[in-house]
């Protein structure tokens, strides 16, 4: 100070590497954008050649449809020959560019055959992951929760009361619903999250966390958990697992 005493600064105590919440919350958000892009790419890459396999199919079952329905229930002869006018278009179309060599004619012909190689097995393979996400939303996250042996939180119990306190109270700080909350009878320290969004989760805890952690311990877990959800981790992972589903339907139905 000014009279030359020496200030000594109070130290604090905890860890002197110390991080700030936003800043890391930033941090994560940067890396899940990045991981989104290239999980993105990646379905890019893979989907093209399987829309390619899949539009062949998606043909097949159309004329079949189509057979099965004017045998039942013939169709006009006017209908029967603008159908056949509005097929016959395509390849005509596709001659008379063949002739031209410009680029416009080049592009409007590349145009063309990525739309009939492509289109159509993409629509057919974008229904199915709508269905598999839809699937996944109401089926997959319960028979997750049934398959871990999880339970409802016994009110009468303590700690397990006092776990849903804070999972409650750090939802609530994230700006978050408070999630839903099950217990795994197990004596492995484990915490963790599942659901397709913010708006419907389920945070598993096991006993033996709450056996073996105190309350800021077990606090600094289910920050890490509730982070994560905020953050939109499961929405990402939800995406990825239904395209799996998708590619594992795909692969059903082309064999």
């Amino acid at each position: 100070d000014s009279r030359g005493n020496v200030l000594i600064q109070p130290t604090i105590p905890g860890p002197i590497d110390r991080v700030h919440f936003l800043d890391e919350q930033q941090r994560y958000r940067k890396a899940s954008r990045r991981f989104s892009v290239l999980a993105l790419v990646a379905v890019l890459i893979t989907g093209i050649p399987a829309c390619v396999v899949v539009t062949p199919v998606v043909f097949t079952v159309l004329l079949t449809v189509w057979h099965i329905v004017n045998a039942i229930s013939p169709g006009s002869a006017a209908a029967l020959t603008r159908l056949r006018e509005s097929m016959l278009s395509m390849p005509g179309m596709a001659t008379a560019m063949s002739s031209d060599h410009t680029p416009a004619a080049q592009i409007a012909r590349g145009v063309l055959a990525v739309s009939l190689l492509v289109l159509p097995g993409a629509v057919a393979i974008f229904a199915m992951w709508l269905a598999n996400r839809r699937l996944l939303r109401h089926v997959a996250i319960g028979h997750v929760l049934v398959q871990a042996g999880s339970r409802e939180a016994n009110e009468r119990d303590l700690e397990e009361r006092q776990l849903r306190n804070v999972v409650e109270e750090m939802a609530i700080a994230a700006g978050l619903q408070p999630p839903r909350l099950r217990i795994i009878d197990s004596d492995v320290v484990n915490g963790g999250a599942v659901g397709v969004g913010v708006d419907d989760v389920t945070v598993l805890v096991t006993r033996g966390l709450l056996d073996q952690l105190d309350r800021d311990e077990t606090q600094a877990v289910i920050g890490h958990v509730v982070g994560s959800i905020g953050n939109g981790d499961l929405e990402i992972v939800s995406i990825i697992f239904s395209i799996y589903q998708t590619w594992g339907a795909l692969a059903l139905l082309v064999n």
